[in-house]
């Protein structure tokens, strides 16, 4: 992303995260965060940095995403989605 450097981020809270998330304010405040995790089944434990990352950004629109080795797509009671790997294509 040309210009874009930790130092000019206007989001820095986010370099104290435990992973390393990019998020453009030019975006027209909208925010899509994946994580990808090899396991199945998905728990509240593997979608906690994503949730955190959705409470620091508030009145973006926030969609949240963690692909998985599983079978089956759903959203989560707390708005994030899973998708299985296969899913995304060949």
């Amino acid at each position: 992303m040309p210009g874009w450097t930790p130092a000019n981020n206007p989001i820095r809270r986010l370099q104290q995260a435990p992973e390393h998330q990019l998020a453009d304010p030019g975006l027209a405040a909208r925010l899509l965060g994946v994580e990808v995790k090899l396991a199945p089944a998905i728990t509240d434990h593997d979608v906690r940095h994503l949730v955190r990352l959705r409470e620091q950004l508030p009145g973006l629109d926030t969609n949240l995403a963690v692909v998985t080795t599983g079978a089956h797509a759903y959203r989560r009671p707390d708005g994030v989605c899973v998708v299985p790997l296969a899913l995304l294509g060949p």
